[in-house]
């Protein structure tokens, strides 16, 4: 299962786990110093020490439903300042972004370029590199989501600032 979603399409996620959202293109920045930060606090060193600027790099929740709804991505603009430590609320410089369970973030974080990711939700859609991550975890513990745009009815339509309402 490649669990992509390029036009608002629901994406399929393990009940009972916790999992990251986070723009690509941030963890390209979080690969750059894993090896200056601290694995038991990794979070907290990810946004004091990578992203000290940032509003909400990322976000992580648990996630209770299988199927997780696209349209739960919510414009958060409004609530930058009152929201930046709400586990739920992230921002994204690019709109595409990374689901993955909190159990094999490091790893992806190795492991994972920028380039090839994108190419799989770019036309021509080259997913080969996309599909070899996805092999690497069991189903439904990591997707890609790209923003479905302006006018597509969704939130989501690129780079901002968001919230999950669930």
């Amino acid at each position: 299962m490649n669990n992509l979603s390029k036009s608002g399409e629901d994406i399929n996620l393990k009940t009972g786990k916790h999992f990251v959202i986070i723009d690509v293109l941030y963890v390209e920045d979080i690969r750059k110093e894993m090896g200056n930060l601290d694995l038991s606090n990794l979070y907290k060193e990810i946004k004091d020490k990578i992203f000290p600027f940032a509003y909400a790099p990322f976000s992580r929740f648990l996630n209770k439903k299988p199927i997780f709804p696209i349209s739960a991505i919510k414009d958060g603009r409004d609530e930058i300042g009152v929201n930046k430590d709400n586990p739920l609320f992230f921002s994204s410089d690019t709109g595409t972004l990374i689901f993955i369970a909190e159990d094999y973030f490091t790893d992806f974080i190795s492991i994972c370029d920028y380039d090839e990711i994108i190419e799989a939700v770019i036309p021509p859609y080259k997913r080969s590199f996309w599909d070899s991550i996805t092999s690497r975890y069991p189903a439904g513990d990591i997707a890609l989501v790209a923003s479905p745009g302006l006018n597509s009815g969704y939130e989501l339509v690129g780079g901002g600032a968001y919230k999950i309402v669930l």
